[in-house]
Parts: structure tokens; sequence; C-alpha cells
């Protein structure tokens, strides 16, 4: 009994300590204006694009690294948050940015997966990760931002990992 009371209080703390490194994330970063660097490259060009005649009012950028094979099943489970947005009639863009040692390589693993392409950004010199150093965290527990239609932070946070950072970013997109 003394043993599941110590775990449960080892598990209460855990997850205090991470809303305070949240919280303290947040409150640094929240109304920053995001500033994408020259050196991400779309693998669709925007006249290849699917045409959206929506007005954007927020914008979900999310990091990976895409040397890392594990880091394309967590990129899946976007499609379905994405997807959700857009039966809602949330009028979000998305801007997936990956890193890599080569392009071509990072492009082959993405249709790999069957992942769209059509917000996929490559980061070929990581000048935008070094800005954002956060959004390359353990976990990638922070690899993703909420941003206004003027490009300013509203959250920090993984809706694709925590139950809790999806609520509010649905709360957030909601509110336009």
């Amino acid at each position: 009994m003394r043993k599941l009371v110590f775990i449960l209080f080892l598990v209460l703390f855990a997850c205090e300590q991470e809303n305070n490194t949240s919280d303290e994330l947040n409150q640094k970063w929240r109304g920053k204006k995001v500033s994408f660097t020259d050196d991400l490259e779309p693998f669709v060009t925007q006249a290849n694009r699917k045409s959206d005649s929506g007005v954007k009012n927020r914008t979900v950028v999310a990091y990976y690294d895409g040397n890392c094979s594990s880091c394309y099943k967590e990129l899946l489970k976007w499609i379905h948050v994405k997807e959700d947005f857009i039966e809602k009639g949330y009028h979000v863009d998305f801007k997936f940015i990956l890193s890599g040692y080569n392009k071509a390589l990072v492009k082959g693993y993405l249709k790999q997966v069957k992942f769209p392409l059509e917000d996929v950004f490559y980061a070929s010199k990581n000048s935008f990760i070094e800005k954002y150093s956060f959004l390359t965290e353990i976990n990638y527990e922070y690899s993703s931002m909420l941003l206004d239609r003027n490009n300013k932070i509203l959250l920090i946070g993984n809706p694709t990992t925590s139950e809790r950072i999806l609520k509010i970013f649905t709360e957030l997109v909601r509110q336009d």
C-alpha cells in the first residue's frame, strides 16, 4: 500500500512539473511573433497546392526531426487533428516543419507513411529550429505552436500527446 501511495505521489509530482514547465514556457513566449526563416522550403510549391478559399485565422506549426523514424508515426497523429478541425469548420492553417540530412530522403519517408506533403516544409539550415529551440524538447511535448492571424504565439504544446493541450488548442481555434 505504501508503494502505491509513493508511486501515485511521483506521478502527481511529475504531472505538476510538466504543467509548471508548460506554463513557464507559454508565459515567456505568448504574444511573441514567429518569423519563418528563408531556409524553410515547401515540399509542394504554392502554385501546386490545393486551393482553399477560407481565411485562416489560426496557424498550427509543428516541428519534427526528419532523421527520426519513430517521429513519422508521431507526425501521422496530426492527420486526425487536422481532419477534426476541418470537419468542425475551424479555419486553421497547418505548417509541419521537418529537418533532416537530406530533403529527398525526408520526402521519401513522408510519402512512405502517406503523409500529405502540401503542408510540409523542409528546414535546410535549422535556423528556424535554433530560433525556437523549445520545439526540439524530448518527446515533442512542446513541438507545436498555435499562432494567431498575425503569427503571434497563443499556445505552445503538443495536442497529439496531451489531451489537456488538445482541449486548449480546440478552444482557442474555436474562438474565431
